[in-house]
């Protein structure tokens, strides 16, 4: 009698946990639409294909998106909430700045709308994997890319070389500065952030004179597009950056650093392999 309830209770709590797998599976969004080009990433990253039913037409574009090849054979929107309805979404995401009247309108006809913070640190790039991947359902892919995300950055952390000074020079004399997420990859990186030493704090201007009194051991540039010249390439051709030709460049695909995701992992890579030139 004893034997045959000490199996029954095996059984029973058998029971229990394949209920709650089954309940955790049928929790699981199976329509998710990204109406953003950095959830869409994200979404991509994390979510069974099988589940998403549509990301923006940004997401297939190379020049923007590192998921490119991911939404490939994916139903891509605009960012309409008409289109939102036809898919029959169960779960959508946004990040800010979104539509709100988009949102609004979504949220009225009863649909759970996520709008995702913009992240200005890595800790906060963590928090933000680990809120998506809890929504689709895949807590433990989350915490996967998570975990390989720190370790390349621990490697980049820990690369030997100078420290050298750089300035981020993106288009129209566009800069990050103290408090934003690329000056700390630039930091971890084993640079100087040029931008901080003339006080400069989130998205700021760095005149090109400013660019050259600095005398900057490196300058990150970032065009848009692959096939479109830049602003940011073509300062080069000024006479006092052409003469010196200790400057290391940095090419920097705007796709990796456009949007806060584990990408920025190959942004500190991409700095430390420039570091050690």
């Amino acid at each position: 009698m004893g034997t045959f309830a000490h199996k029954l209770g095996w059984i029973s709590v058998a029971v229990v946990a394949g209920l709650a797998v089954t309940a955790a599976a049928a929790a699981k969004p199976r329509r998710i639409v990204s109406l953003n080009l950095c959830a869409d990433q994200l979404v991509l990253q994390l979510a069974e294909p099988a589940n998403i039913a549509s990301v923006t037409h940004h997401a297939a574009d190379p020049d923007l998106s590192t998921m490119a090849a991911a939404a490939q054979g994916i139903t891509l929107n605009r960012g309409r909430a008409e289109e939102v309805v036809t898919l029959g979404a169960d779960l959508v995401f946004t990040a800010a700045p979104s539509a709100q009247p988009t949102v609004f309108m979504l949220r009225q006809l009863g649909m759970e709308v996520v709008e995702l913070p913009l992240a200005e640190s890595i800790e906060e790039v963590r928090t933000l994997v680990r809120r998506v991947a809890a929504l689709v359902g895949e807590e433990a892919r989350g915490e996967t890319v998570v975990a390989e995300m720190d370790a390349r950055l621990a490697a980049v952390a820990a690369a030997p070389g100078p420290r050298l000074r750089l300035a981020v020079f993106q288009a129209r004399g566009h800069t990050a500065g103290r408090g934003t997420l690329i000056d700390e990859l630039v930091r971890i990186s084993g640079f100087e952030n040029i931008a901080a030493e003339f006080g400069i704090s989130g998205s700021g201007y760095l005149g090109l004179e400013a660019l050259v009194m600095a005398h900057p051991d490196a300058v990150v540039i970032s065009g848009y597009r692959r096939d479109q010249a830049s602003l940011a390439v073509q300062l080069f051709d000024h006479p006092a950056l052409r003469s010196r030709k200790d400057i290391t460049v940095v090419a920097m695909p705007v796709a990796l650093w456009l949007c806060a995701t584990p990408a920025i992992a190959e942004v500190a890579e991409r700095l430390v392999r420039a570091r050690g030139q």
